[in-house]
């Protein structure tokens, strides 16, 4: 189950939290407000990572992670690579297992979003 990750406060960039478990991460940002801006589910973290991304502003994208580890004496920071295709069951079923402990209304922000996606594509 995903579980709080300490993260560092970036100067001018949104609130943010990092949640995290042994196959997936997920990132959240907030609004001013409070309110839900956005979300990063990241998956398949052992094989060949990847990001589904939505923010109310940029809308959604799926991209392949360069985790940017190739020496192991260097600490690369991971950045979205090339955008992929989505299989978006799949996401969602992986989301849906990891993230029963989460708060219901962030748990629903991100499956509404999931669900629009398939709507929409």
């Amino acid at each position: 189950m995903l579980a709080d990750r300490p993260i560092q406060a970036i100067p001018g960039d949104l609130p943010r939290k990092w949640l995290v478990d042994d196959c997936v991460e997920l990132i959240v940002w907030f609004a001013e407000d409070g309110g839900t801006f956005g979300f990063q589910f990241h998956y398949d973290l052992k094989n060949a990572p990847k990001a589904f991304t939505f923010t109310k502003t940029a809308g959604f994208s799926h991209n392949l992670i360069d985790t940017g580890e190739d020496l192991p004496e260097e600490n690369s920071t991971p950045i979205l690579a090339e955008s992929v295709p989505v299989n978006i069951s799949e996401v969602e079923r992986l989301f849906r297992e990891h993230s029963e402990n989460l708060p219901e209304s962030l748990r629903a922000f991100v499956l509404d979003q999931m669900r629009e996606f398939k709507q929409d594509h």
